[in-house]
């Protein structure tokens, strides 16, 4: 069963919350996994493109633009997107969209990133409903 980790981020990142975003990827990729980026829309898409170009000066963070036909490399660990994920993409979803995707569960692991003001909040509520009321195992992180 897909396993689904919260991370509510609080005090200042709370507005921006792509800084954390990259240290998570980081994290994960360190890890040995395969992750999707789903982003809200393609605007959100592109500029997580740029931050994680432009994240780390030690390491290189391996990752690509993907739209549902191709267009990105299949070896590529990371890839972003706004719509469903590529086929061979299983270990780790982290869910930047507003709602939860209906594809969610061929993943091993979901990261959900609660941040923003009260709407953004609200949504992160709704999907972490979501999630408990179909039996999901949640774990919450709170990031200072």
């Amino acid at each position: 069963m897909t396993k689904v980790d919260f991370y509510i981020l609080q005090g200042g990142q709370s507005g921006n919350p792509l800084p954390f975003i990259c240290r998570l990827v980081q994290k994960v990729h360190a890890q040995g996994m395969r992750i999707y980026l789903h982003a809200r829309d393609a605007a959100q898409a592109s500029r997580l493109d740029e931050i994680l170009w432009a994240y780390s000066q030690e390491s290189f963070i391996p990752h690509t633009l993907y739209t549902e036909g191709g267009g990105a490399d299949p070896d590529t660990p990371i890839r972003i997107g706004t719509g469903v994920p590529p086929p061979d993409q299983h270990d780790v979803l982290i869910n930047l969209a507003d709602q939860v995707p209906d594809w969610f569960s061929r993943f091993t692991r979901v990261a959900e990133v609660a941040a923003g003001d009260g709407e953004q909040l609200q949504l992160a509520r709704h999907r972490y409903r979501f999630y408990k009321e179909r039996g999901y195992p949640l774990t919450d992180h709170k990031i200072e």
